[in-house]
C-alpha cells in the first residue's frame, strides 16, 4: 500500500468514537464510482482481500469492466 494512502487511513482513524464507517475511496467517499477500482490497480485498496484478488495470477490478465 502506498505511504500517501496509509497517511489518509491513519488520519481517518482519528474520527469521533462510535463511528463505524470508513470510506473505501478517500477521493469520492460519498459516491459509488470507478475510483475504488482505480485505487485497487494502484495498490491503494483499503480491503486486503480486494488487493489479494487483484494480484492473483488469474486476475492479473483480466480487465476489470468497472475500471474503464
Amino acid at each position: 500500500m502506498l505511504s500517501k494512502y496509509v497517511c489518509i487511513l491513519v488520519r481517518e482513524q482519528n474520527c469521533p468514537q462510535g463511528s463505524t464507517l470508513n470510506s473505501l475511496d478517500p477521493t469520492t467517499s460519498g459516491i459509488f464510482d470507478k475510483n475504488y477500482f482505480t485505487n485497487l490497480q494502484t495498490n491503494e485498496g483499503l480491503l486486503q482481500y480486494d488487493q489479494e484478488l487483484l494480484s492473483a495470477s488469474e486476475a492479473a490478465h483480466h480487465d476489470c469492466p468497472h475500471c474503464q
